[in-house]
C-alpha cells in the first residue's frame, strides 16, 4: 500500500512508506536508502517531499525519537492544505500529524483513536477530515474534533470534499459511496452500483458537477452528486 499527494501549486509531491510487499526493485523516486533502513528507534522516516521539476528529495519528515511514541508506524494517507503550507499525514497508530512544509515542524498530533486510512482538507483549509471506521472532522487551527460521521457498515477507504466545501464524499469497503452535508453532518445520499469489492477512491470534478469513484471491481463510475 502506498499513497501520495500533490501540492495544489504543483511544486511538491509526497510519498509515504508502502507495505514491504509493494516495494518495486527500482523506484522512480529514491531517497538514497532503503525505506526500511530507518525503522529503528530515533530515525523512523514518515514522509518524503519531492520537487516535481527536478524529482529531487527536498525534505524527509520524521517521527518521534522514542519508538514507543505515536506516528512511528505506517502512513496510509497524505494531503496538502489548499495553500500548500501544511501537510497532513494519517497513520495506522490512530494519529494525524500536521507538518509545516517550509519549516519541517509539526503541530500537536490529532488523536483519531482509529487507523487513519484517508485524510482530506476542505477547500478553505480550515477543516480536515479523516476516516477509517468512522469519519472525523477537525478544526485545523485548534485541533478540536468538530463532528463524527457514522453510517458505513465497513471501514472508509477514501474521502473527498466538494469544491465548495459543502459536501463530503466517502467510499467504503461496504461498496457504497455516501454524501454528507458538512453544515449539519447529515447523510445526503447513498450511492450504490459497484460490485464485489471496496470503493477505493472518490474525487469531485473541479466544478463539483461530477463525482468519480473507483473500486476493486475494476470499474470507474461517474455520478451526479446533486
Amino acid at each position: 500500500m502506498s499513497c501520495c499527494g500533490m501540492c495544489r501549486r504543483g511544486r511538491f509531491s509526497t510519498r509515504s512508506r508502502p507495505r514491504r510487499k509493494s516495494i518495486p526493485l527500482r523506484s522512480p523516486l529514491t531517497g538514497g536508502h532503503s525505506p526500511w533502513r530507518h525503522r529503528s528507534r530515533g530515525s523512523t522516516t514518515l514522509v518524503k517531499l519531492w520537487d516535481v521539476a527536478t524529482w529531487t528529495l527536498v525534505r524527509s519528515f520524521f517521527g518521534y525519537e522514542d519508538w514507543t511514541n505515536p506516528c512511528n508506524r505506517y502512513v496510509w494517507s497524505v494531503a496538502f492544505s489548499p495553500d500548500g503550507k501544511l501537510l497532513a499525514a494519517g497513520s495506522d497508530d490512530g494519529t494525524i500529524t500536521l507538518w509545516n512544509v517550509a519549516a519541517g515542524t509539526h503541530q500537536p498530533r490529532l488523536v483519531d483513536e482509529q487507523d487513519v486510512f484517508s485524510v482530506a482538507f476542505s477547500p478553505g483549509g480550515k477543516t480536515l477530515a479523516s476516516a477509517w471506521d468512522t469519519i472525523h472532522v477537525w478544526d485545523v487551527a485548534t485541533g478540536a474534533r468538530l463532528r463524527i460521521l457514522a453510517g458505513h457498515e465497513d471501514p472508509v477507504t477514501s474521502i473527498a470534499f466538494s469544491p465548495d466545501g459543502k459536501t463530503l464524499a466517502s467510499g467504503s469497503r461496504d461498496v457504497t459511496i455516501r454524501l454528507w452535508d458538512m453544515a449539519t453532518g447529515a447523510r445526503l445520499h447513498i450511492l450504490t452500483g459497484h460490485m464485489g469489492d471496496s470503493v477505493r477512491c472518490v474525487a469531485f470534478s473541479p466544478d463539483g458537477s461530477i463525482l468519480a469513484s473507483g473500486a476493486g471491481d475494476w470499474t470507474i463510475m461517474l455520478w451526479d452528486p446533486r
